[in-house]
């Protein structure tokens, strides 16, 4: 493919085309070949565009989207972050039912759509939903640029009306009391207990948690260096927790044959989660909600704002990479003293029994009292 400008006609820019490569045509033993001609530099580098786009389609093998999430995970563990692999491989088990024997080149608007409805169907939130539809996404772009397919030719779409922020995500879930933070702690596995107080008092994420190393804990310079997201590297400082700097120093003093603070014996590598340890930790401790990971991380940030932390140095150790974000918890925060505070006047009403004085002269009427 070539674009030249026309002498001829100048402004004038012309494009030769050849759909098949310089193969012959078996019919017309000639070399197939298009010529256009457009006006403007900014029309021709488009116009060139369009051809390589179609010339992809032409000359790609347009492999089933399964195929391609082999080659994606193998990209996924030779350039990202263990924790990304991982996120990436369980994201395709539940993309893979569905899209795997699908070509992209044939993917439509209506395949996506149906998609989130059987999630939905699922009892799925629409954050996991689009997180999901994300990978397949970026997976569609990567195949392009590898010319495995055609570049998409749609975009996958929000849903509707979608409240999605962070405030909406806090505000629907029970963010514990430290009382309760610490009785599930106190009952999670000698094992993983470290790597739990590591998500509460230090605010880590799971993978930065689970993955902390050895040689990145310094306790005389009072730092650990985390991996955060993106592989982005940041330094935490080391709780002052007597109770957890106790478990962090009985954890090194234990040898593993591995530069991980933690590693399961079975497998001997960091473990994918704990989340097994963790709800049974809140079942033993008499914890009523739901627990996750991440909890721990909103637990840690929300009490930190009541505790009256520099919202900007809150931010630099949980590394989010928008100040809003962290200032977020502190309404969060307010939302949950109200909360808390309406536990005094259900504990007055459910242990009183009295009846209201009212005067015979007064007549209620309207639920007004009236003379």
């Amino acid at each position: 493919m070539s674009v030249r400008s026309m002498k001829s006609k100048p402004g004038w820019y012309e494009i030769d085309f050849y759909p098949n490569g310089r193969q012959k045509d078996p019919e017309t033993g000639k070399v197939k070949r298009i010529i256009r001609q457009v006006k403007g530099r900014e029309a021709a580098t488009e116009l060139e565009l369009s051809f390589r786009r179609q010339a992809a389609t032409f000359n790609t093998p347009n492999p089933f989207i399964r195929d391609i999430a082999v080659k994606r995970a193998i990209w996924y563990e030779t350039n990202k972050a263990r924790s990304t692999m991982m996120d990436f491989e369980w994201r395709w088990l539940q993309l893979k039912p569905f899209f795997g024997n699908l070509q992209f080149h044939l993917l439509t608007p209506q395949h996506v759509e149906d998609y989130k409805i059987q999630r939905l169907q699922q009892g799925v939130c629409k954050r996991t939903i689009l997180h999901e539809l994300t990978y397949l996404a970026s997976m569609w772009k990567w195949a392009a640029k590898n010319n495995y397919c055609a570049p998409p030719h749609f975009v996958v779409e929000k849903f509707d009306n979608q409240q999605n922020t962070l405030l909406d995500t806090l505000l629907k879930i029970n963010i514990p009391t430290p009382d309760e933070i610490r009785g599930i702690l106190s009952q999670m596995h000698p094992r993983t207990r470290v790597l739990a107080m590591l998500m509460y008092y230090g605010g880590l994420r799971r993978s930065e948690a689970l993955q902390l190393k050895r040689s990145n804990i310094n306790f005389n310079t009072g730092l650990m260096r985390v991996i955060g997201k993106g592989s982005k590297p940041r330094l935490v400082p080391i709780p002052d927790n007597a109770e957890l700097l106790g478990e962090m120093r009985q954890a090194l003093a234990i040898e593993n044959k591995t530069d991980y603070l933690i590693i399961n014996p079975c497998t001997k590598e960091p473990y994918n989660n704990i989340l097994t340890g963790l709800k049974a930790a809140a079942k033993r401790a008499g914890y009523p909600d739901r627990v996750w990971h991440h909890l721990l991380r909103h637990t840690y940030v929300t009490h930190g704002a009541e505790a009256g932390v520099d919202p900007r140095t809150m931010q630099l150790n949980v590394g989010h990479a928008d100040l809003k974000t962290t200032e977020t918890y502190t309404h969060v925060a307010s939302a949950h003293r109200i909360k808390e505070t309406t536990k005094f006047s259900r504990y007055v009403e459910l242990n009183t029994t009295v009846e209201v004085y009212q005067p015979r002269n007064y007549k209620k009427t309207n639920n007004l009292l009236i003379p």
